[in-house]
């Protein structure tokens, strides 16, 4: 597994009977630490009870860490054709203590958005779900800002 596991949602579907793409609104949660230990071929296998030595050849090493949490998010506001990208970035350079096992939780670290020109500190536990997830809105995506009213419409 890599240092760094990028997870894209493509919430975009070409709608057959319009002719047109749209961005698919519905609500998706997605966790801050991720353990992909399950989704490797030596645990999968062993789930499924089968042995066979050829796995081994395909498999990374057991003793590796797949555990990732999340450190950035990228946001679209907008339609399917156009519309606004902003980042949340974990900015807390103490992301990870050493003198713990575990993690510190995300929710207490320091969040900035990142828009443009424009940075400030982003509330983390307040805003992230609602700001992250989506389910607000129809098929065709949130309320624009004023000045993209006129993209992609």
């Amino acid at each position: 597994m890599p240092n760094i596991l990028m997870i894209h949602l493509q919430k975009i579907h070409f709608n057959v009977e319009t002719l047109m793409n749209e961005k698919v609104g519905d609500k998706y949660e997605f966790p801050t630490h991720l353990d992909m230990k399950n989704y490797m071929i030596n645990s999968i296998a062993e789930k499924h009870g089968i042995k066979d030595p050829e796995l081994h050849k395909y498999a990374e090493n057991d003793s590796k860490n797949f555990e990732y949490r999340l450190v950035g998010v990228i946001i679209h506001q907008g339609v399917a054709d156009g519309g606004h990208y902003y980042s949340l970035i974990c900015t807390d350079s103490n992301i990870h203590d050493p003198k713990q096992k575990e993690w510190l939780p995300t929710e207490n670290m320091k969040w900035t958005e990142f828009n443009d020109t424009d940075t400030r500190d982003y509330n983390f536990r307040s805003n992230f779900q609602d700001d992250c997830f989506g389910g607000k809105s129809n098929s065709y995506g949130p309320a624009l800002p004023s000045e993209f009213q006129s993209w992609g419409g």
